[in-house]
C-alpha cells in the first residue's frame, strides 16, 4: 500500500454520545451533514461546534441529493423535515414491521424503507401514497436509488456474521419487480454510485457491477473487514473503510485493470462507519466509531515551513533576482528578499510611506521595483540599495517588467502606466556604482475619468502584451507601445489578480467572488475561456509554476488552491489564520512561498503530485 496520509482536519462533534452511529449524508467544502442515533448534526468545518442539530432520535436516516429533505427512522414512523428550515412535514407510517432503513431519489419525491427480512416497501411523497409492497425473501443490507435508471437497488445476503453468497438486485420503481440480480460472493452490505456502475461492498470485498450485462469486477483481497465505501465523483477511485481504523483509497477495475491500491489513510481508531466524497472529488470526509470526523484533501505538499510569524502583513510576492529568492511587499512599507533554499530572510529595506502593494524582479535579476501605497514606485539595485524613485499621480497598486527590461508598467488607482527605461537601467543601476538617473515620463498613461475613477489592480507582462485589469471586471490586452489589442470579461465584478505564461497564451484572472477564469490568448481566441471553482473569498493573487502547468491561487478565505492545468484536483493547502494576500514560485517549481495579512510567509515543499509533472 503506497504511504500513509494525514488528514488535513479532525472534528468531535460535540454532541456524539460513545456508540452512537455516525452517517455522514452529505459533504461540502463548508460543512457536513451527519445522521446519528440522536438525530441531524450540520457540522461547519470553521466551528468547533455543530452548525445546528435536530434531535430526533432514529436509528437510520436519508437525504436527497438537492439537500430539500431529510428522511429520519424512528420506531414507528419515518419522520420527513425540510432543509435547511428544519420544518416538519407529514410523517410516513411504514406498512412493514421493524423497518431498519431508508432512502431518499435524488429529488426527495420518492422514499424506500426496508427490514432486515428483506420487505420493502416505496412511497410517493408527492402523491402521499405507498407505491408497492415486495418481499424478498433473504436478509437485506443495503438499499439506494439509482442514479441513472428507473431501479431500486437491493444488497442481500446472508447475515454479516456467516459466510455465503449474495446478490445485488435491482427493483422496477413503478411496479416493485425485480429487473434484475447480479450474484456476489457476499452479502452486498454498502452501495454507491460511480460513472462506471454500482459499487457493492461486502465483509470480505467490493465489487464493481456495471450498467452493461456481465460479471461484476473485484477489487483485489482487502486487506480487512470491509464496512463502508465511496466512490469518487470525478475519477475512478473509491475509498475503502474497515474494522478497526484504516481507510484505503482504490483505483476501480475495469476490463483490462484488476484495480490497485493507491492511498492508506491513518488516524482513526475506530470502525469507519461511514464515507463520503465532495461533489467535486476535491475532499473526503469520515466518520468512525472513535467519535470523530476526519476531513482528507488530496496529497498536499510533503512539508510546510513557517520562515515569518509577527512581522507587519505581507501583501504580496514576486519570484526574486536569483534563483531561489522570493521579494515580499509589506504593510509597513518594506521590501523583504527570502533565501527559500536556506528558509531565512536574506535582505531587507523599505523607503515607502504606507503598504508595498507591489513587487517585482526584472528579467536579468540586476534590479528590483516596488509600488506603493503612496504612489511612489521604487527602483533598487539586487542588493538593496535604492537607486531611484518617481510619482505616479495615484496610489501605485502592482508592477511588472515589460520582457527584456525596456519598460515598466504600473497599475494604479487611476489607471495605467508605462515607463521606458534607460537602455543602462538593468546594467547601470545592478551594480554598485551605478549612476542615478533622471525619473522617466511614461511613454503609455491611460487615465480614468469621473468622480469614482475605477481602480487598475493588476498589471502582468508578456513578450509582447501588457495586460491589466480594474475593478469593473475588464481585462485590457495591449501592446508594450500601449496601442490597444483587445478587452477581456473578468470572472466576477471585480478583478483583483492576474498571471500570464511566459509564452504569453495563457492568461488566468481572479475575481472578487472566488473565481479564477482561464483563457487562451491567440488570434480569434480571446474570449475562449474556463472558470475554476473552489475558493469562496477574494483572489488577491495568482502564480503560474515555472512549466507552466500549474496555477497557483491566493483567496481572502485563508487558503492556497494549486490547479493543475492538464487535468485533475486542485490540491487545497491551508495554514495562514487570515486571508492569503500572495503567492510565489521558486524557479525550479518546487517551492511556493504564500503571505498573509496574519504575519506569516510559509514556504511549501511541494511533493510531485501538487507541483506538477
Amino acid at each position: 500500500m503506497p504511504t500513509a496520509a494525514r488528514p488535513a482536519a479532525v472534528y468531535r462533534p460535540t454532541n456524539l454520545a460513545p456508540g452512537s452511529p455516525s452517517l455522514v449524508l452529505s459533504v461540502t467544502s463548508r460543512g457536513v451533514l451527519l445522521g446519528t442515533a440522536a438525530g441531524l448534526v450540520a457540522q461547519d468545518w470553521g466551528a468547533p461546534s455543530p452548525l445546528w442539530s435536530l434531535h430526533q432520535p432514529s436509528c437510520h436516516a436519508a437525504v436527497d441529493a438537492r439537500l430539500s429533505v431529510a428522511a429520519l427512522l424512528a420506531p414507528g414512523s419515518v419522520r420527513l423535515h425540510s432543509l435547511p428550515s428544519l420544518a416538519a412535514r407529514t410523517p410516513v407510517a411504514p406498512r412493514i414491521a421493524a423497518p431498519r432503513r431508508v432512502a431518499l431519489d435524488e429529488e426527495g419525491t420518492l422514499l424506500a424503507i426496508a427490514s432486515d427480512e428483506g420487505l420493502v416497501e416505496l412511497v410517493d411523497l408527492a402523491a402521499g401514497l405507498p407505491r408497492f409492497l415486495v418481499d424478498l425473501g433473504e436478509p437485506l443490507h443495503a438499499i439506494g436509488f439509482h442514479p441513472r435508471r428507473p431501479v431500486l437497488l437491493c444488497g442481500l445476503g446472508p447475515r454479516l456474521d456467516r459466510r455465503g453468497p449474495g446478490a445485488l438486485v435491482a427493483l422496477d420503481l413503478a411496479t416493485g419487480q425485480v429487473r434484475s440480480r447480479v450474484a456476489l460472493p457476499w452479502a452486498g452490505q454498502a452501495l454507491d454510485f460511480s460513472a462506471s456502475g454500482v459499487l457493492v461492498a461486502g465483509p470480505r470485498g467490493v465489487a464493481l457491477v456495471g450498467d452493461e450485462e456481465g460479471a461484476p469486477w473485484m477489487l483485489p483481497d482487502q486487506p480487512g473487514r470491509v464496512l463502508s465505501i465511496a466512490a469518487c465523483p470525478t475519477r475512478p477511485e473509491v475509498a475503502v473503510g474497515y474494522r478497526g481504523g484504516p481507510i484505503a483509497l482504490w483505483r476501480l477495475p475495469g476490463p483490462q485493470d484488476p484495480g490497485a491500491p493507491l492511498a492508506a489513510l491513518d488516524g482513526h481508531t475506530g470502525d469507519i462507519l461511514s464515507l463520503a466524497y465532495f461533489s467535486r472529488g476535491a475532499g473526503l470526509c469520515s466518520a468512525s466509531a472513535d467519535l470523530t470526523l476526519r476531513l482528507w484533501e488530496p496529497p498536499a505538499p510533503a512539508s510546510r515551513l513557517t520562515l515569518a510569524i509577527g512581522s507587519p502583513g505581507a501583501l504580496c510576492l514576486a519570484p526574486g533576482p536569483a534563483p531561489g529568492l522570493v521579494i515580499s511587499g509589506h504593510a509597513n512599507g518594506s521590501l523583504q528578499v527570502w533565501d527559500t533554499a536556506a528558509d531565512r530572510l536574506s535582505l531587507a529595506m523599505g523607503q515607502h510611506r504606507g503598504s508595498v502593494f507591489g513587487v517585482a524582479s526584472a528579467p536579468d535579476g540586476r534590479l528590483l521595483a516596488s509600488a506603493g501605497e503612496d504612489g511612489a514606485v521604487r527602483l533598487w539595485s539586487a542588493r538593496g540599495a535604492p537607486r531611484q524613485s518617481f510619482e505616479t499621480g495615484g496610489q501605485a497598486q502592482a508592477v511588472a517588467f515589460v520582457p527584456g527590461g525596456r519598460a515598466l508598467a504600473v497599475a494604479t488607482s487611476i489607471g495605467l502606466d508605462i515607463f521606458p527605461l534607460p537602455a543602462a537601467a538593468s546594467g547601470a543601476l545592478g551594480g554598485l556604482a551605478a549612476r542615478a538617473f533622471s525619473a522617466p515620463k511614461a511613454t503609455y498613461r491611460e487615465r480614468h475619468e469621473g468622480l469614482m475613477p475605477p481602480n487598475t489592480h493588476a498589471v502582468v507582462c508578456g513578450p509582447k502584451l501588457v495586460v491589466s485589469a480594474d475593478d469593473r471586471g475588464v481585462i485590457v490586452l495591449r501592446s508594450t507601445s500601449g496601442a490597444l489589442l483587445g478587452r477581456l470579461t473578468g470572472p466576477d465584478r471585480k478583478v483583483w489578480s492576474l498571471a500570464l505564461s511566459a509564452d504569453g497564451e495563457t492568461l488566468a484572472a481572479g475575481g472578487a467572488e472566488g473565481t479564477v477564469r482561464l483563457f487562451r490568448l491567440g488570434p480569434s481566441r480571446h474570449e475562449e475561456h474556463l472558470d475554476l471553482l473552489g475558493h469562496e473569498a477574494r483572489i488577491w493573487s495568482l502564480a503560474l509554476s515555472p512549466d507552466g502547468q500549474t496555477l497557483a491561487s491566493a483567496s481572502e478565505d485563508g487558503t492556497v488552491r494549486l490547479w493543475p492545468l492538464l487535468g485533475g484536483d486542485p490540491v487545497v493547502l491551508r495554514g495562514h489564520a487570515a486571508g492569503v494576500t500572495g503567492v510565489a514560485w521558486d524557479p525550479a517549481g518546487r517551492t511556493l512561498l504564500s503571505a498573509s495579512r496574519d504575519g506569516a510567509i510559509v514556504s511549501w515543499r511541494l511533493g510531485p503530485r501538487a507541483a506538477g509533472p
